[in-house]
């Protein structure tokens, strides 16, 4: 997981919305030489997972341009509304989809089983402010369990309200420990994840200087 901010470092704050700028910030982000791609072993369920997964620390195409790379401004208090999402998270083929998702603090989380096999989705807090990078990110213990949803059926669906900011790491605890996703959940809009091309856009952003 790879994080960018853009922005003065600032004081906790009580955003604003109703105020909407006319800027938009985008950009492609890309790594500076090749990393090597892994596989991991499928350990369970190998009728329905498959015998093996692809590491998804690094995601990128040909040319180098990297995805799942989460990109937020800080430090903006008013701006555009910040709207509730509903942000879907499907386990299929053993895999949880998107790997990495965003969203604003009260949205809800639709959390869904495509797989017919047994599966559960538990999300440990990592950081409430995101300084979390280079370090224990291994590890569970000591973290904060967000929620723990089973899901043994296909087709089955459980929805959960996102009311927390901060980092969360989602894992599979059905036997299924190469399963793992990373929600980031923030307390303004001005949020964003590359695609498969690298590319990112961050809409109405008020006036300012961001570095």
């Amino acid at each position: 997981l790879l994080l960018f901010a853009a922005g003065p470092a600032t004081q906790p704050f009580k955003y604003e919305g109703g105020q909407p700028g006319q800027a938009t910030v985008t950009g492609h982000v890309s790594l500076v030489k090749m990393v090597a791609s892994t596989k991991v072993n499928v350990t369970k369920d190998g009728d329905k997972c498959g015998r093996e997964k692809a590491d998804e620390s690094y995601v990128y195409a040909p040319d180098l341009s990297l995805k799942n790379v989460v990109v937020w401004i800080e430090g903006v208090a008013h701006g555009k509304n910040l709207e509730r999402m509903n942000v879907v998270l499907e386990n299929i083929t053993c895999l949880y989809v998107p790997h990495v998702v965003v969203a604003t603090v009260g949205s809800t989380l639709d959390i869904r089983n495509m797989d017919g096999v047994q599966h559960n989705t538990h999300g440990y807090l990592v950081s409430p402010t995101f300084g979390f990078l280079g370090a224990g990110l291994a590890s569970v213990d000591g973290r904060a369990s967000i929620f723990n949803v089973s899901l043994p059926v296909k087709g089955l669906s459980v929805k959960r309200k996102l009311d927390q900011v901060g980092a969360i790491d989602i894992r599979n605890d059905a036997g299924h420990p190469w399963m793992r996703a990373w929600l980031l959940v923030f307390d303004h809009p001005y949020i964003a994840v590359t695609d498969e091309t690298g590319r990112f856009n961050i809409d109405k952003v008020p006036q300012g200087s961001y570095t």
